[in-house]
């Protein structure tokens, strides 16, 4: 090849790694314009009927697998309770064949008021229901992207995150939330942070859509182009110094 695209710097670095001498360039997959444009009025309905009027709400999306790490994200709610009491509620986007015993272990940690399964959500809704949350959670280890981060981001709502791949290409400490090591007291320590600090929240918040703003698609069509045009040109550059050195 004459030029290799990876989606993130961690995938490229692992194809250097390989013994990849092509080179590499890093394109992520952009996000569509239309996850930046929101309906209030559906995000505050959302908010109305599954907040249950809790004073926070959190969102995450994964598939309901083992890899995708939601026992940890459960037992680190099951912590919060102890700071927050009963006011907040996780919101889970996503079905699987761990959904049983999940809903089992929210029982078992009394949570049910706390944890919510939602099943799947229809993609072109999924920014409404990031919008009628506080903070996205997220505690899987097994991305190689972190689309559904942006996703979240593009609605303006902060991420916290176990440091994992995908998650650290996207997720900057105190510009658009936190990366966290798996452990839930930190997890749960950065969650109110964020939330007990108007201030930071905003600037979180703020932080959190510049850097979807950064992954719209026609800003990746764009740097794809050109890595097309460079991949070209060295090319045509070969093929003539090739010809030049038959001659």
């Amino acid at each position: 090849c004459d030029l290799v695209f990876a989606p993130t710097p961690m995938m490229r670095d692992y194809l250097l790694e390989q013994g990849t001498d092509t080179k590499v360039q890093v394109l992520p997959t952009g996000l569509n314009r239309s996850y930046f444009d929101s309906d209030e009025s559906i995000s505050r309905g959302l908010r109305n009927q599954l907040g249950g009027k809790k004073r926070y709400v959190f969102c995450t999306i994964a598939r309901l697998a083992k890899e995708k790490n939601l026992d940890f994200l459960i037992d680190t709610m099951y912590d919060l309770k102890a700071r927050f009491g009963n006011q907040f509620r996780l919101l889970v986007m996503g079905d699987g064949p761990e959904r049983e015993h999940l809903q089992n272990r929210i029982g078992e940690l009394g949570l049910m008021d706390q944890v919510l399964l939602l099943g799947n959500i229809p993609n072109d809704q999924i920014k409404y229901y990031c919008k009628a949350c506080d903070l996205f959670l997220f505690a899987s280890k097994s991305e190689t992207q972190g689309i559904v981060l942006l996703e979240a981001m593009a609605a303006q709502v902060p991420v916290i995150a176990v440091k994992a791949s995908g998650v650290v290409d996207v997720v900057k400490n105190a510009r658009n939330g936190y990366m966290v090591s798996e452990n839930r007291e930190e997890m749960a320590d950065k969650i109110c942070r964020a939330l007990e600090n108007p201030v930071l929240y905003d600037q979180l918040s703020r932080g959190a859509q510049e850097t979807a703003w950064e992954y719209l698609n026609t800003n990746i069509a764009r740097r794809a182009e050109a890595g097309y045009q460079d991949a070209i040109a060295c090319n045509m550059r070969r093929g003539y110094r090739h010809a030049m050195a038959n001659d």
